[in-house]
């Protein structure tokens, strides 16, 4: 969400007004991006309340970061984006969050040796047009897909 690409690719999702639903899976980089200094907690909490504000009545659904990931941040940075996400949606009927950090949390095998990215799996590029098949994709790549699609059915509650 810190990032300008990230951004400008929301800002744009929002303004078509084709989606009902806007998943933000960005925490974890945002996370380096508190470590580095890039962006300060206020700044990205702001970040966050725009967004939802250009959301107007379609839903949020933020996956927050995981927390142990030392190669890139530590974990208080993790923390403290993560704390943001959940005051954002205690103040917002319209946002969802995806507790990535615990369901996560227990399954380092999910993880490749930096911590945070997924083990090997899924190509680098997927599409909604072409699926990966059962037989392509691990247990990580199931379970992160499984969390984010009960994120958005929780929107429809």
């Amino acid at each position: 969400l810190s990032s300008s690409w990230a951004q400008d690719t929301l800002d744009a999702d929002v303004k078509d007004g084709l989606y009902r639903v806007i998943v933000v899976e960005t925490a974890s980089n945002d996370a380096e991006q508190l470590a580095s200094g890039a962006v300060s907690i206020n700044q990205y909490s702001q970040l966050l309340d725009q967004l939802i504000a250009k959301a107007g009545n379609d839903y949020v659904v933020i996956v927050n970061a995981k927390v142990n990931a030392p190669f890139y941040y530590k974990q208080s940075d993790a923390l403290a984006i993560n704390r943001a996400i959940d005051e954002a949606a205690a103040k917002h009927a319209n946002v969802r969050v995806v507790d990535w950090n615990s369901e996560a949390h227990d399954h380092a095998s999910w993880f490749g040796a930096d911590m945070l990215h997924l083990s090997p799996g899924l190509p680098a590029t997927v599409l909604a047009s072409d699926p990966p098949s059962s037989k392509e994709q691990n247990y990580a790549d199931t379970a992160f897909a499984q969390a984010i699609v009960k994120g958005v059915e929780s929107s429809a509650t």
